[in-house]
């Protein structure tokens, strides 16, 4: 997999070269329709601990190239990790990071997160990121009541399904009262559902894409760079009521 991802990137760059383009966004701008790639890679440390004593760590290094060149081709990267991706060269390719609780308050200060601007609580499923104006505090949701995998995968699944047939207009596509309408947020639990079935989807899709900012006073966030790391003593969020 990894051969056939540094392959689409050359190719991809030699187009952008021969098209005088600096990105994927340029390249697309100019009616270019090359599909942005995104590459997951759960537990940072499993990989390297599996790879970095075969030949020589060739796989982590062909990782770690693909992080550093992928961006500017259209590859997007999220991994999730312990503190051990806070170290290193991995550290060093990610520009937003999301760090979930951890066994050591001292460890937030790998990521940049002062110790005396951290909560007092870090309740499961909440996370940190850093932004020009401070620490910011997200939640991150389940699909499903049941945080098991297989119910979340069953429950992403049916999402996909509920999606309309193809050659039917797109959520968004035609005027729908539901399309200009952000899911409302609240302390309680995600935003409410969708009023049709065309947007119910893509409302949970974008209830997953910006989770829930918990602080009602917190500002916007920036705008978000080529990867996201989440760092985790665990990953176990919490029930979405």
């Amino acid at each position: 997999m990894l051969a056939r991802l540094r392959e689409e990137v050359g190719r991809r760059q030699q187009l952008l070269a021969e098209a005088g383009h600096a990105s994927l966004a340029e390249y697309r701008a100019a009616g270019h329709r090359l599909p942005w790639l995104v590459l997951m890679v759960d537990r940072w440390e499993g990989y390297v601990a599996a790879f970095e004593g075969y030949d020589y760590g060739r796989l982590t290094e062909a990782l770690l190239q693909l992080l550093r060149e992928g961006p500017a081709v259209g590859l997007r990267a999220v991994v999730t990790g312990d503190r051990s991706a806070l170290l290193g060269q991995v550290s060093t390719v990610f520009d937003e990071r999301l760090i979930l609780r951890l066994a050591d308050p001292a460890d937030y200060g790998l990521a940049g997160l002062p110790v005396k601007d951290l909560p007092a609580a870090m309740p499961p499923g909440r996370a940190l990121s850093t932004s020009e104006h401070g620490v910011v505090e997200s939640q991150i949701a389940l699909l499903d009541p049941d945080p098991s995998g297989p119910a979340q995968v069953a429950a992403l699944q049916t999402l996909a399904r509920s999606r309309e047939p193809e050659g039917e207009p797109r959520c968004g596509s035609t005027p729908c009262r539901c399309a200009s309408r952000r899911p409302r947020r609240s302390s309680s639990g995600p935003p409410a559902k969708a009023r049709c079935g065309r947007c119910s989807a893509s409302a949970a899709t974008r209830w997953l894409r910006w989770a829930w900012t918990c602080s009602p006073t917190a500002p916007a966030r920036s705008s978000r760079g080529p990867h996201a790391l989440a760092v985790r003593r665990r990953c176990s969020p919490p029930r979405a009521r």
